[in-house]
């Protein structure tokens, strides 16, 4: 059993597609028709990566990155009257493309998009099991400062 959802950090189980979402304090929730309340916070992460990059009109630098992405997750799901708590370390590949801008000599603009996939994981409940599929989008802004 599983679903496939795209939201920065969300992992959904099976059949929660007709549910409603809600988002408080970092954590995504979904309610479904069956009952199921879920929410999955992404609490620490670390990762590596490398940049390659191409210098367009000798001002701007497009780049792509590549790397490894590992991040803890706290999964509580209710159904039935269970209450159930579960930690996971995920691993994952993350892939980024971007752009940096010069305003001068010193400082620079950068836009990027991250997507991050991480390795499938399951949850035990007292009727079976569910999977969970996480992944994550993230736009970010950034000024750079050279010495």
């Amino acid at each position: 059993m599983s679903s496939r959802r795209s939201a920065p950090p969300v992992a959904s189980p099976a059949g929660a597609a007709d549910g409603a979402a809600r988002r408080s304090a970092g954590r995504a929730y979904r309610d479904d028709p069956v009952g199921r309340d879920v929410s999955v916070e992404r609490n620490l992460g670390y990762g590596a990566s490398a940049r390659m990059g191409w210098v367009v009109d000798d001002r701007a630098l497009l780049y792509a990155k590549a790397g490894v992405i590992g991040s803890e997750f706290e999964t509580r799901y209710r159904t039935g009257g269970a209450d159930l708590r579960q930690s996971d370390t995920q691993v994952g590949a993350r892939l980024s493309g971007g752009v940096e801008l010069p305003a001068n000599d010193q400082l620079a603009v950068r836009l990027e998009y991250t997507h991050a996939r991480y390795e499938d994981y399951q949850i035990d409940l007292p009727s079976g099991t569910d999977s969970f599929e996480p992944s994550e989008n993230l736009f970010q802004a950034g000024v750079v400062w050279r010495f």
